[in-house]
């Protein structure tokens, strides 16, 4: 069974055709002369030309259709990925609240100012966040930010808040792919409608 569009391409062929014999039986008529054998040329292509325009926009309302049917999928996953988004964003907001997380965020900072940033940031962070065990991997240098003896209380860090610690981080990387996987698709929707601005009336 011939499809519209494929039935779109023999048309164009025919039309080229039938655009010819047009001409030639205009051009025949205009010599006076009788028993035109291109009689009916002109109604024929005016025929093809008809049935083309009506499968053109019968393709366009196909790809319309389409088109409203992802727009309709994209929004139903934004509502998804929305969802998720506000569960993610609820747990970095509830990991936040814990005590050793607040001094966690303000670490960085502090320790800039004491003059023990790179020690924090090259050997603690990754080491203490890892979950290892202290003889796998902790250097004397980072033990400091554990000693309760020497290091500042805003510096300090126990092993008892290090669960505290590492949930607000994996809370805080669920948060950003959920942000990855909502703006991927609020991307997919706005491009959508730049290419068929006809759906922003039932978007």
């Amino acid at each position: 069974m011939v499809n519209t569009a494929q039935r779109l391409r023999i048309l164009r062929a025919e039309i080229e055709s039938a655009e010819r014999n047009a001409a030639a039986e205009r051009a025949f008529a205009a010599t006076g002369a009788s028993d035109n054998p291109w009689k009916g040329a002109v109604e024929k292509r005016d025929a093809l030309l008809q049935e083309k325009h009506a499968l053109e926009l019968q393709l366009e309302g196909e790809a319309l259709s389409g088109k409203l049917e992802r727009l309709r999928q994209l929004d139903a996953e934004l509502a998804k990925a929305q969802e998720a988004r506000t569960i993610a964003d609820e747990a970095v907001r509830i990991a936040a609240e814990h005590e050793a997380v607040q001094r966690w965020i303000r670490a960085g900072s502090t320790a800039r100012q004491l003059g023990y940033a790179q020690t924090l940031e090259s050997e603690f962070r990754p080491w203490f966040l890892s979950r290892r065990e202290r003889y796998a991997g902790l250097t004397m240098n980072a033990a400091f930010f554990m000693d309760a003896t020497r290091c500042p209380a805003a510096l300090l860090f126990l092993e008892s808040e290090r669960g505290a610690i590492c949930r607000w981080h994996e809370a805080v990387g669920e948060a950003r792919k959920q942000l990855v996987i909502w703006s991927a698709l609020a991307e997919q929707r706005a491009l959508l409608l730049r290419e068929a601005p006809e759906l922003a009336s039932v978007a």
